[in-house]
Formats: structure tokens, C-alpha cells, sequence
């Protein structure tokens, strides 16, 4: 049976179209059938026949998606029956994805939402990453910045159609900022903001965590995380081929399924994947376990693929908000909670005991039901 993914409103699906519900029903009671023949026997059903997705994503940066390299490592992907094909990330990939070049991306949330906003053929269906910038501003200076209330009249400086931007303008409209009220300035590179902080040319400069491990030798200090900004805000999404998600809708449910199981172990077994990933990406255990796992110098970075609409509804409102884009284009029109949901829920139906997966199932039902907004 093929079923078609109605453009209207992907978050309501569930409870509009019974044929999607039977749909769910039957891949849950399936993936429980196969559980009760046993592990082996699960992976030996799988690699009968393999569906297959092309994600444009770069292997080997540690920071594009630690719980895609652990899914590939550990094998669930084939274990879940998908040979993914991997496209090191280039140039004017959102245009290949949009034309079917490629299945999914994994990147920032600004692309996608500003493609979804212009009805091309891409559409958002599940998370990356939270978190991970830094607030930082010259050393001496912390006492005087780390309130944001004493941000008025100040210059602020990001990356060129950086997350941080409208991060900024809901974490300070919460304080009653507006964003008219500081100066905002763009650099190309995160360098260029860590030399604008050390000259004096700009007050509070929003940095990666990559660059933050080593601005103390700069003379820069870390203000806060950003999630002190914004609590959990989203980052990067997974978006797909609206058509190749149409046609080819299981393959996305297994990429999600092997995912799901991978952040399980990214959570619960840290010493295994600082060694996996290190051996990976040829980066030391120190820096890896930093960037992944250090709350501190990693900005708080996570990496749970849950959809997250709530959060993503709050960075499109300010995009929209802020003028970048138009407000004609609801963000369900191109953003789709089912497959995740459908993927978490199989899941579930292997494992009914795992606690871990009944938490998952919680933090979807906080970040993606019940959510309201001008432009849902």
C-alpha cells in the first residue's frame, strides 16, 4: 500500500488519516513479531532485501552527526535492512536535495527552512543537534556580559546567517529586548569573530565549540552556553526529497530506527563511543569527549534526532518575524513529525521494556504535540 504525505498538516496525519495509523500499527506489531524470533533473526530478515538513501554528509567531521557515524559503525543501518550511501558535503547541496540529487541532508536549520518557505521540493522530518554555540566577549569583561539585560546599546557579532542570530532575538524578546536596541554585525568565519572581540570592535561575539576550546589563550572569556540564552534550542535538522519521502517512505523510517538506537548508546555508553568515534575521525579521545560529551566545552551540544516542532516553530516565527522570510507558507506544509514517530514507535514495540525509548517517546510528545502558532 503506498501512502501519500499530505502537505497540510504532517503533525495531524496521525489522528485525520486512519490508513496512516494502520500503517504505524502494522510496522509496530511486525518489528514486535520479529523481536520475539530473536536479535538474529530480526538482522537475517532485514538483509533480504536492502531500501537504500543517498545522505549528503561528511563522514569524517566529527561534528556533523557523531550518532550517524555510530549507527554506521555498530551496523544497525544494515541491521534495519537500508544501505546508506554517504556524499561528502559540497557546495549548493540544499539545490541537490531539492531536485532529487540526493534523499537527505543533515545541516543547519536556516537552509531548509528558507527552501520550505519557497515551496521547493524539501521537506524537514527529524533533528540533528541542539545547542553548541558559546557566548563569549573579552577577558575582563564577564561580569559586566554575562547578564544579557546588559546587552542595550552593545554590538553583537555572529557568523553570516548564523542559528545565533535568531536565537538572539528570542532569547533577549524573553527579557523584553528588542532586537533593535544592540548593534548586530555578520563576519564570514568564526576567526574573524574571535579577532572583532580581542580589537575591541565588537562587545559579544556567538562562537562554536570547536573555536571556544582554545579562546582562553586568546585573551577571550566564555560568557555562557547559548542554551542559557534559549533553553535546548533547536540547530540542525534532517531534511529529505518531499518526492523521494513520498515513494520511498520506509527508507526514512529505518534511517530514523537505526539512529534511535545509536543515540541510545551515544547517552549511555560514553568511554565505547569516545573510542569508536576517535578511531573514526583520527581526532584524539581528549578532543573528542569534549566536543561530545563535555557540557561545558561543547556549549551544551546534543544530538537526540526527535523533530523537535516547537523549537522549530519558534526560530521560523523569528525568521519570518524578522523579515528574512515571508509568512504566506505554514511551517507543516514542509515539515513532517510522522516518520520519526513511526520510527520511535517500531522501536518501542522491539524493545517494550527499554526505558530509555519510553523516555524518547515523552520528549516527542513535549516537543511535537500540542503546539500552537501563527505560522504552524
Amino acid at each position: 500500500m503506498k501512502i501519500s504525505i499530505n502537505a497540510k498538516g504532517c503533525v495531524t496525519d496521525m489522528l485525520r488519516y486512519p490508513k496512516l495509523r494502520q500503517r504505524v500499527f502494522a510496522a509496530a506489531v511486525a518489528s514486535a513479531t520479529l523481536c520475539a524470533l530473536g536479535t538474529s533473526a530480526f538482522a537475517a530478515a532485514q538483509k533480504q532485501k536492502l531500501d537504500e538513501l543517498t545522505v549528503a554528509l561528511n563522514l569524517s567531521a566529527l561534528g556533523a552527526q557523531p550518532v550517524v557515524l555510530l549507527a554506521e559503525n555498530n551496523g544497525y543501518f544494515e541491521e534495519e535492512g537500508l544501505k546508506v550511501n554517504f556524499a561528502p558535503l559540497q557546495t549548493g547541496v540544499m539545490e541537490a536535495l531539492s531536485i532529487g540529487k540526493v534523499d537527505a541532508y543533515m545541516n543547519g536549520i536556516t537552509p531548509p527552512l528558507t527552501y520550505g518557505n519557497k515551496k521547493a521540493n524539501v521537506k524537514i522530518y527529524a533533528g540533528t543537534a541542539s545547542g553548541g554555540v558559546f557566548a563569549i566577549a573579552k577577558a575582563g569583561r564577564e561580569d559586566e556580559l554575562k547578564d544579557p539585560k546588559n546587552w542595550r546599546g552593545l554590538t553583537l557579532v555572529t557568523t553570516t546567517l548564523s542559528t545565533s542570530e535568531h536565537i538572539i532575538r528570542i532569547g533577549l524578546a524573553e527579557r523584553g529586548i528588542d532586537f533593535k536596541e544592540v548593534r548586530h554585525v555578520e563576519v564570514d568565519t568564526d576567526n574573524n569573530i574571535i579577532e572583532a572581540i580581542r580589537k575591541g570592535t565588537a562587545d559579544v561575539g556567538f562562537l562554536l565549540p570547536e573555536y571556544g576550546v582554545r579562546v582562553r589563550d586568546l585573551g577571550v572569556a566564555i560568557l555562557f552556553p547559548n542554551t542559557d540564552l534559549v533553553h535546548d534550542y533547536v540547530c540542525c535538522r534532517q531534511s529529505g526529497n518531499s518526492k523521494a519521502i513520498e515513494e520511498n517512505r520506509p527508507a526514512y523510517v529505518k534511517f530514523l530506527q537505526a539512529q534511535i538506537r545509536a543515540y541510545k548508546d551515544y547517552v549511555n555508553d560514553e568511554e565505547k563511543t569516545v573510542k569508536l568515534l576517535s578511531k573514526f575521525t583520527n581526532q584524539t579521545e581528549d578532543y573528542v569527549r569534549a566536543i561530545v560529551y563535555d557540557p561545558v566545552r561543547s556549549a551544551e551540544r546534543k544530538y537526540n534526532p526527535d523533530p523537535n516542532l516547537k523549537g522549530t516553530l519558534a526560530f521560523y516565527t523569528s525568521l519570518i518575524d524578522s523579515g528574512y522570510l515571508d509568512g504566506r507558507v505554514r511551517l507543516t506544509e514542509f515539515f513532517d513529525t510522522s516518520i520519526y514517530e513511526e520510527a520511535l514507535g517500531n522501536i518501542i514495540a522491539r524493545y517494550p521494556d527499554d526505558e530509555f525509548y519510553k523516555d524518547m517517546r515523552k520528549v516527542f510528545e513535549e516537543s511535537n504535540l500540542n503546539v500552537s502558532g501563527k505560522y504552524l
